[in-house]
């Protein structure tokens, strides 16, 4: 037997439709739906608003969406199966919704400390920022 591709693997034609389906889901900016979509032109009008905004926060934004997103999507089964539900034996258990919550809230939270949405790293910006101001008026007074 000889090496090479399997038989009937053939080579993929540039337009096949199967590619294009497979590369439209997996290229480009992941899909948001309402909920999604709000909030991410909340945070974009905010930081904004601040002067803060920049084109390199565009892909963080959109993760935090992301996440924001699917911690609403799990919140709301949470409320409407319950935070325990009956596995297929009629068993007691963990409804597999909270993890899916936390686990979104955990994304959302690492990106707001990296965005300066909390508390804490809005203040060490503040200090950062009184820093640099301090530093550059040395600069042009001791001048």
């Amino acid at each position: 037997m000889r090496g090479g591709a399997r038989p009937g693997a053939g080579r993929a034609k540039v337009n096949d439709p199967k590619l294009k389906k497979i590369f439209n889901r997996v290229n480009g900016l992941a899909k948001l739906n309402k909920i999604g979509k709000k909030e991410e032109q909340r945070i974009v009008n905010l930081l904004e608003e601040n002067g803060v905004l920049s084109d390199f926060d565009f892909a963080l934004i959109r993760a935090y969406a992301l996440a924001f997103q699917e911690w609403n999507e799990a919140e709301a089964a949470l409320i409407e199966q319950g935070r325990v539900i009956e596995n297929s034996s009629g068993n007691p258990i963990a409804n597999p919704y909270l993890r899916i919550r936390d686990n979104a809230f955990k994304r959302m939270f690492e990106i707001a400390k990296e965005m300066g949405f909390s508390i804490k790293s809005r203040e060490k910006m503040k200090d950062w920022l009184q820093k640099e101001e301090d530093e550059f008026a040395k600069f042009l007074f001791d001048n």
